[in-house]
């Protein structure tokens, strides 16, 4: 149905065509058209333009949009409608034999000829009115529909003016005040909509120049068809579609002529647009050629090439920032000896370079002898007459300095320092891209070797708890990542059961291994039956020569004695250890010492005590670590003794699994939804 409806208008326009030219006929007798008819006539022929609109504007010669495209259409259109008015002017008789008569009955071919002309001119008018819409509205603002379609309403009205005043004299000026004010307006709305050419600045220099040719000859061909449309016959055949005719093809005039101003005025710089364009397009590949590569080295090679490109320089180099910025490295550079790189001035507080740094902007110099900034660069490389140094910046850091020169004074312009800031963006990107691959890559690593450095911790922890006669044990160890420096042991011999529980300074894969270590000192010493203070000290001994002097062991060795009913603990700067009685207030035993690895020996053993306390039937001991009592919740408030100390209180007639149980639930609501800062572990001995 849609595809039918042109077409249907196109019928109805023909038959009201037909049924016009047949009414005419009678006129044609008669040698002029009354008042009323004219009026019903033009109304009837606007009906037959408006009829045939919806098929031209369907068809494919309109449906193009491309600005050159548009122009060469609206060129052929204006010189298919000059050439029918040439053929119509050449058909017409030039007077009428009858001087009471119309001119326009002086023949049949005459009156047919000028009935054809003026529905085609109409057509081709509407036409070129739809295609200088397409470029008036090209990048429009605001203003544009607005003025665009205040012209098209002030024509319409001028028309309408033009034929209920029956105001038929060969002239597009109105014969009366009304009229001619209304024409005013008209004119000023196209000099106005004729303005409308920011298509120009998209042509490359050839388009503007075929443009320009191409418009003078629009123009010349706009006003000579101007001057053939103002003839006496076709206003006399229709005012109101000779009147739109006429100030079409004014338009067209003005709008030529607005056409060739602008191309006189861009023309001169059109050679420098294409250049400016061609070095866009260099800088978008080049770009895209900077993000395919992964690799820095790689990265500062391409970017130090491709400066090249984007500016036409004949020299160009990086310089990187390393160490938080405290010092520069050359990462690549082309057409530099070997003697200018090992002369360049490196260093992120003298030179240019500092300049660009503290300042975090490019620098223009293009007399580098006459700059004091870069005086100092004539002596280090000859044939440098002008400098381009921009910063690589990506989320308001420097990432580092890119340079380019040139042998001759005076050859940048401030497009190519920020053509080249532009590069050095994207490549700052693509840097910072690398970087973050490179720590990603760096993280799966440490991840992987974290992982199996858990895997190995998890297996150095006891598998099952103690089973003796007369006692009850349970532990559990958390680490607050993925390695923890917490780590418990259990050593049985006989009816003799060691307790170890200690904490290694540091977290990750190194407090792992440290906690490998320790646990196999302890196990070598534990089965000599040392006692609590000798392994210590033996402990420390060995531990003094490996560990490095910012890390340190604390550790509590307890040994049980379920033969002769006693525990002898010792304690290397760990937390004390919790007895709890039956009838009795919990306490603390803290024998003295430090932890192990801090000194040689000497003091250490000088420090490091034990304390001996009888087993009785109920007696519940609680080792723990640090992590226990200095953990946060989210107002950063600890967990502290006095809470374990309650819990403590709270153990009589429960089992050890129970009372571990306990302490880690409270643990937990407490901390809440606070991130854990500590490993934390709990072994419970409950004498039965």
């Amino acid at each position: 149905m849609d595809r039918m409806t042109p077409r249907i208008g196109l019928i109805i326009s023909a038959g009201l065509f037909a049924v016009l030219l047949f009414v005419d006929s009678y006129f044609f007798s008669v040698g002029d058209f009354p008042r009323i008819v004219r009026l019903l006539r033009d109304l009837v022929l606007a009906l037959i333009v408006l009829g045939a609109l919806p098929l031209m504007l369907t068809s494919k010669w309109l449906s193009r949009r491309s600005i050159f495209g548009v122009m060469s259409q609206m060129f052929l259109g204006l010189m298919s409608l000059l050439v029918l008015l040439f053929i119509w002017d050449y058909l017409k008789p030039s007077t009428s034999p009858d001087l009471s008569r119309l001119l326009i009955f002086a023949s049949t071919q005459s009156f047919v000829s000028t009935a054809i002309l003026l529905i085609a001119s109409s057509l081709a008018c509407m036409a070129m009115f739809t295609l200088l819409q397409t470029l008036i509205f090209y990048k429009s603002k605001h203003t544009t529909t607005r003025n665009f379609y205040a012209l098209l309403a002030i024509l319409t009205i001028y028309v309408a003016v033009r034929v209920v005043t029956v105001d038929n004299n060969d002239d597009l000026v109105a014969s009366h005040l009304p009229g001619k004010i209304i024409f005013f307006l008209l004119i000023m709305l196209m000099v106005i909509n004729s303005f409308r050419t920011d298509w120009i600045h998209f042509l490359n220099r050839r388009q503007k120049w075929l443009t320009f040719w191409a418009s003078g000859l629009a123009l010349a061909a706009a006003i000579f068809a101007t001057t053939m449309a103002l003839d006496q016959r076709l206003f006399q055949y229709s005012v109101g579609i000779a009147t739109f005719v006429g100030c079409s093809l004014l338009f067209l005039c003005i709008y030529n002529a607005t056409t060739v101003l602008m191309l006189l005025a861009y023309l001169p710089a059109a050679g420098m647009l294409d250049q400016r364009m061609r070095e866009m397009e260099i800088l978008r590949q080049l770009s895209r050629s900077i993000s395919s590569v992964r690799e820095v080295p790689s990265i500062a090679q391409t970017i130090t090439e491709n400066a090249l490109a984007v500016t036409g320089s004949n020299a160009a180099w990086l310089e990187l920032l390393e160490d938080n910025g405290r010092k520069l490295r050359l990462a690549s550079s082309v057409n530099l000896s070997q003697e200018d790189c090992e002369k360049i001035l490196l260093s992120p507080e003298k030179g240019i370079s500092s300049w660009i740094i503290a300042n975090r902007e490019p620098v223009l110099i293009n007399s580098i002898p006459d700059d004091p900034r870069s005086a100092y660069l004539a002596k280090w490389k000859k044939n440098v007459g002008a400098l381009l140094g921009v910063p690589l910046l990506s989320k308001d850091k420097v990432l580092g300095l890119l340079f380019s020169t040139k042998p001759d004074p005076w050859s940048y312009d401030q497009f190519d320092r920020d053509l080249l800031q532009a590069f050095a963006n994207q490549a700052a990107v693509a840097i910072d891209n690398a970087h973050l691959l490179s720590e990603s890559l760096e993280k799966e690593r440490l991840e992987q070797e974290w992982k199996i450095a858990h895997d190995a911790q998890v297996k150095l922890l006891p598998k099952e708890m103690p089973q003796l006669p007369g006692v009850d044990v349970d532990a559990i160890s958390v680490s607050a990542s993925v390695v923890g420096g917490d780590f418990y042991d259990f050593y049985q011999e006989g009816l003799r059961l060691n307790v170890v529980i200690g904490d290694v300074s540091g977290k990750g894969a190194q407090a792992a291994f440290q906690m490998a270590h320790i646990k196999g000192i302890i196990q070598s010493h534990a089965q000599m039956s040392f006692s609590p203070r000798e392994v210590l000290s033996r402990a420390n001994a060995l531990l003094y020569r490996t560990l490095e002097r910012t890390s340190f062991i604390s550790l509590i060795y307890a040994e049980f004695n379920f033969e002769k009913k006693h525990m002898v603990c010792g304690r290397a700067g760990h937390c004390p250890v919790i007895l709890v009685r039956t009838g009795e207030e919990p306490r603390y035993l803290t024998p003295s010492g430090i932890g192990l690895g801090l000194d040689a020996g000497p003091i250490f053993e000088k420090l490091i005590t034990e304390e001996r306390v009888a087993l009785i039937p109920g007696d519940v001991f609680i080792f723990y670590t640090d992590g226990v009592t200095e953990a946060m919740d989210e107002t950063a408030r600890e967990f502290d003794e006095a809470r374990l100390l309650d819990l403590a209180r709270e153990v009589d007639g429960r089992s050890s699994c129970e009372i571990l149980q306990a302490i880690v639930e409270a643990l937990r609501s407490f901390v809440g939804e606070a991130k854990s800062h500590d490993d934390y572990t709990l072994v419970v001995v409950r004498v039965k």
